[in-house]
Parts: C-alpha cells; sequence; structure tokens
C-alpha cells in the first residue's frame, strides 16, 4: 500500500487532535457546546497544522515538539483556569467577574463583539471612534473571529487559543536559532525559559497583544539570522513579520524591527573583512541606533514625568524616600530603580491578597528574579574578544535587554503590571540569553553569575527582613536607608572581592606560564 504524502498525515494529526481538544475546551466555553466546539475546531486545526509543519520543516526533534506542545497546553490550561477560576475565586469587580486578568482585554472583549454583533465594517476597529484598543489591530482580530466564527456569544477563550498557538509556533523558530548559532544545550534552556517563563505564560493565556509580538518577533528574529540562506527570503519573511506586528502595536513593532536591524547588521559586521564596506556598515550602525535614540526619546517624553508623579502618589515608600532625599528631582529614577524590581518578591509573598493574585504575583516575581543574573552576567560575558567575533550579537542582546528593562520602567512609571508586560515582548532575546549564558556556565565560566546571583540573594533577604518587620514586627520596624545602605555596601564588598581575585588568578597564571618559558627557552 502506498504511504500517504507527509503533508496529508500532518493534516490528518492536527484534525484528529484539534477535534479532540475543541470538544474538551468546549465544556469551559459560554453558549452551546456545539458552536463552542465548532468554532474552536476552526481556530485549532489550522493553527495545529501550522506548528506540526513548522517542527518538521526545523528538526522535527522529539526535544522541540515537546516544548512547543508544553508551551501551547501550559497556555490554554492557564487561560481556562483564569477565565473560569477569577470569577468565583477574583475580587468581586467588573473585569474579575467576566474572568479577565487584565482590563485593556476585558474592555477591548466587549467593544470587539460589539462591533461583531453590529453591521459595521470591520475596519472600524481602526478608526478612533473605538478606544479599546490604542492599535486598533487586536480588536479588529477578536471582532473577525466572533463575527466569522462565534457570531452568538463572546468566547474570549477563542483569542487566548490564538494567542498560544503564536507563541508555540514561534517557539520552532527561536530553537532554530539557537541551536544554529549556539548548540542544542543553549537551545533546549532557550526554548525551555521561553515556555515556562511566568509573565509570558500570564500573557499568552490572556487575551493580550503580547503573545502575537512575541510570537512574530521570534520569526523576524530567525529569518534575520539566517539571512546568508535564501536571503531574499528571509527578507520577504523579515518584512512580513514586522508589518503584521504593526498592525498589532506600531510602537512596538518599529522596537522590534530596529533592534532585528541592528542584529544583521552588528553581525554583518563582525564576518565582514573589505574596509570600505565595513565602513559602510558602522555609518549605517551610527544612524540606526541614533534613531532608535531619538525614537525612544519621543515615546518616552509625553510621559515620563506624569508616570513617575503616578507611581509617586501610589507609593507612600516613595514618597518618604523623595521627603528623605530631598527633591523631586529623585522622582525618576526612584520610580525607574522601583519598577526594575517588580513585581518584588518580598512583597508578592508576604503581601495580603487573595490566594490566587498572591499566586500569580508570587510566580510572576520568582520568573523575574530568576532571569535578572542572567542579563548581569550576559553583559559582561558577551564582551567580544577578537576571536569571538561572533559575541558581538549576544552583547548587542544583552544591553539591548539592559536598556529595554529601563525604557518600559520609566514609559510605565515603574507599575507592576504595564512595566513587566513591556519587558516580556523581547522574551525571545530573554531566552536565548539565558540559553547562551547557561551554556556558558555549565562549562566553567560562572563565577561572576554565581556573585551577582549573591548580590541579588542580598537585596532579597534585606528586603524580606524589612517587609516582615512591616507587616509583622508590631512596634519593631527597620529604618529603609540605613537598610539600602547596608545592602549596597555588601554588594559593593561581592563585586570587589570578585575583582581582587580574577586578577590574583591572573597575575598567577602569567607567572607560572613565565616560569614554564623560562625552563624551556625554545618555546619562547
Amino acid at each position: 500500500m502506498k504511504r500517504l504524502p507527509q503533508i496529508v498525515i500532518d493534516l490528518l494529526i492536527s484534525l484528529i487532535s484539534s477535534v479532540t481538544l475543541a470538544a474538551a475546551i468546549a465544556f469551559f466555553q459560554p453558549g452551546s457546546w456545539m458552536s463552542a466546539w465548532l468554532a474552536t475546531e476552526l481556530l485549532l486545526w489550522p493553527g495545529l497544522f501550522i506548528g506540526l509543519r513548522v517542527w518538521r520543516g526545523f528538526s522535527g526533534e522529539k526535544s522541540l515538539a515537546i516544548m512547543m506542545v508544553a508551551a501551547f497546553l501550559l497556555r490554554l490550561i492557564t487561560g481556562i483556569f483564569l477565565h473560569n477560576g477569577l470569577q468565583v475565586l477574583g475580587y468581586d469587580n467588573e473585569v474579575q467577574n467576566a474572568g479577565f486578568v487584565y482590563s485593556d482585554a476585558y474592555t477591548r472583549n466587549v467593544q470587539a463583539f460589539t462591533l461583531a454583533s453590529s453591521e459595521d465594517s470591520l475596519f472600524t476597529a481602526f478608526s478612533n471612534s473605538i478606544q479599546g484598543d490604542q492599535y486598533g489591530g487586536l480588536l479588529f482580530i477578536t471582532a473577525s473571529i466572533y463575527r466569522f466564527f462565534s457570531p452568538d456569544v463572546a468566547r474570549p477563550l477563542l483569542i487566548t487559543i490564538l494567542g498560544a498557538l503564536f507563541m508555540s509556533i514561534g517557539l520552532g523558530f527561536l530553537f532554530q536559532f539557537v541551536q544554529k548559532r549556539w548548540g542544542q544545550l543553549a537551545a533546549i534552556v532557550a526554548g525551555w525559559f521561553y515556555a515556562l517563563y511566568p509573565e509570558g505564560v500570564l500573557l499568552g493565556s490572556s487575551q493580550m497583544r503580547e503573545p502575537f509580538l512575541i510570537g512574530l518577533f521570534c520569526i523576524g528574529l530567525w529569518a534575520v539570522s539566517t539571512w546568508r540562506e535564501k536571503t531574499s527570503q528571509k527578507a520577504l519573511i523579515f518584512v512580513l513579520s514586522i508589518a503584521l506586528a504593526a498592525v498589532i502595536s506600531t510602537p512596538f513593532s518599529a522596537a522590534i524591527g530596529g533592534l532585528l536591524i541592528l542584529y544583521f547588521v552588528i553581525d554583518w559586521l563582525a564576518f565582514e573583512e573589505t574596509k570600505r564596506y565595513r565602513l559602510i556598515g558602522w555609518l549605517a550602525l551610527s544612524v540606526i541606533l541614533a534613531g532608535m535614540v531619538a525614537g525612544g526619546w519621543l515615546w518616552l517624553k509625553p510621559t515620563i514625568h506624569y508616570d513617575a508623579y503616578l507611581t509617586e502618589r501610589a507609593s507612600g515608600q516613595i514618597q518618604y524616600l523623595l521627603d528623605k532625599l530631598g527633591g523631586a528631582t529623585w522622582l525618576v529614577p526612584l520610580t525607574a530603580l522601583a519598577g526594575i524590581t517588580q513585581p518584588l518578591l518580598p512583597a508578592a509573598i508576604l503581601d495580603k491578597s487573595l490566594p490566587i493574585w498572591m499566586t500569580i504575583m508570587s510566580l510572576r516575581a520568582i520568573g523575574w528574579y530568576f532571569v535578572i543574573p542572567f542579563i548581569v552576567y550576559s553583559i559582561f560575558a558577551s564582551w567580544p574578544k577578537k576571536q569571538q567575533e561572533k559575541e558581538w550579537v549576544v552583547f548587542l542582546a544583552a544591553v539591548a535587554m539592559a536598556a529595554w528593562v529601563c525604557i518600559s520602567t520609566l514609559r510605565a512609571g515603574g507599575d507592576q503590571w504595564d512595566n513587566p508586560r513591556y519587558r516580556a515582548i523581547l522574551l525571545p532575546w530573554l531566552a536565548w540569553l539565558v540559553g547562551w549564558s547557561w551554556q556558558r556556565i555549565r562549562s566553567g565560566r560562572g563565577a561572576w553569575f554565581f556573585r551577582w546571583l549573591a548580590v541579588e540573594g542580598i537585596f532579597l533577604l534585606g528586603m524580606f527582613a524589612w517587609y516582615i518587620a512591616r507587616f509583622y514586627g508590631g512596634k519593631f520596624k527597620i529604618p529603609f536607608l540605613p537598610l539600602s545602605a547596608a545592602i549596597a555596601g555588601i554588594s559593593i564588598l561581592i563585586i570587589l572581592s570578585g575583582i581582587i581575585i580574577d586578577q590574583a588568578k591572573i597575575r598567577r597564571n602569567r607567572k607560572g606560564q613565565d616560569q614554564f618559558l623560562d625552563n624551556n627557552p625554545s618555546l619562547r
């Protein structure tokens, strides 16, 4: 008997999987089960088929398949749990009673179903008459799904499914990019981090813009990193991914596009040997950097002071520190510092709240504090040597990630929701840095990672002590400024001791080499 073509086999596999999965998901959606099943099936089948083809087209590795399936199911199950659980376990307000984590998603969902149920053109989503989505792209997508797949009732889990599919398909592109450039171990670590990072899981299950932007970023990164193979095809894929991202969010697509073009130029410069072309490349690099700085400032300028002011009004601790430090000139730096620590792990664990929200906030905080040492470590560890020119792109990613953390913090005023949400847009680069760093640490070059981890540990221990005294210490309180000075002092000692130890090792190695050469003069 003749074997069926692989594409037909994949169509059948995705059909059977989608029919079964849609039948289960339909039980957790409003309206009739049959309508919910049909709408879910029409969305799942092509999505699972594309994911299967992406997996098979890249490596077909079992490890990648497990990661992609895990990424999708984790976001789907989390979305189902939150959409149904918040109505019972969450706070008694309009957003959570409807099963939404983010108020933006709730507003957009209501307006999308209203638009889908009307006779208006779906392109009305891009007009200024509807304010539920600042850029209109996700509102258009949501309204389109409701009009054509779910006209009887709004089913937000359909958007969760679409976002989860985007992120899991993007994982295939990210894995291929890291694997080809930095090897299997880095790719596996990067892939699992991408799949499990709590902020990414929450966003991928919450009907937000970020899952779509993150998936498209993965595709664009893969296209740019493999531009030497089928260059015109990769250029088209890059342009399409950025254009689709622009439909979702124009500013963030510009940021993603700029970073990917920067990656391309630096990667090209690292291997280009012709002086004339290198000069052109450096000039282009200067223009791109200047444009990104100008664009970033124009994006920040209208809101930076106002958002910081809102944070000050909402935070008694920042008001207290401003009074102690003596002036509003410290407002923006303090806001940025507070934002970088958000979600603050001690506060997430110790602050009294509903169990579901304590769990959400604690997982988000654990994810963020897990990754901070990797970001700091990768900045210094990736500084390129002459024999390691390909590490220039790692250094770019590390510096860009650190800069984006600061920019997103200032743009969101240190907010514990928008600030981490903006950071998560660069999740593919974050995963890449974690994978690269992990591989380097495993090879025995991780001394500074553990030193930065110790610095973070000192900070967290100090803040845990401060929060415990604040919430449970009664009259006993720990003064914040002396505590901050102690944390800073111990951290400086850890860093200085690390520098001294490294310099001593270098001197010993040089002395040993000199003695060896003295004993073997023919090798000089």
